[in-house]
């Protein structure tokens, strides 16, 4: 009997549909990792000076929002799906719901909420979740991003 062929496009030898998600691990980040990305990205003096975090509301060094993410997409993401990445499209609904804490556990999935294939062109525009909870599976940050993606050759 012959084989049937499917039709659902990849990107980088993973399936790409809507509902596809994708376990992102574990991030870790130190108290020298978070006053690094700081001073380059939010130099606020309760992610950049231990003294002056623990007399502020959080009584503790705590990350830059922008962080979690960026280095979600950096440590997983981009070994991912990097190689297809032709062009980012924006970010929308960006929730900063918790502190991010060092040496503190929080763990990133990511679902393909909208996938509008070009099989013509062998492009995929892909509207991205990415959602990271901590250690008790509580919401810590999630975010919407679109990616325009080329597609694996079929």
């Amino acid at each position: 009997m012959p084989e049937t062929k499917t039709n659902i496009p990849t990107l980088c030898g993973h399936p790409l549909t809507n509902g596809n998600t994708w376990d992102l691990g574990e991030l870790n980040v130190s108290a020298e990792e978070i006053i690094a990305f700081a001073h380059v990205v939010d130099p606020l003096p309760f992610h950049i000076d231990p003294e002056a975090a623990r007399k502020s509301q959080f009584g503790t060094l705590v990350a830059s929002g922008p962080m979690m993410y960026s280095e979600f997409h950096k440590r997983a993401f981009i070994p991912l799906f990097g190689a297809s990445i032709l062009a980012g499209a924006g970010i929308s609904d960006w929730h900063f719901i918790q502190p991010h804490y060092p040496d503190t556990s929080y763990f990133g999935t990511l679902t393909a909420l909208d996938v509008q294939v070009r099989p013509d062109k062998g492009i995929a525009k892909v509207h991205w979740h990415f959602v990271f909870r901590d250690a008790k599976g509580e919401l810590a940050q999630e975010l919407k991003v679109r990616i325009l993606h080329q597609l694996d050759p079929a």
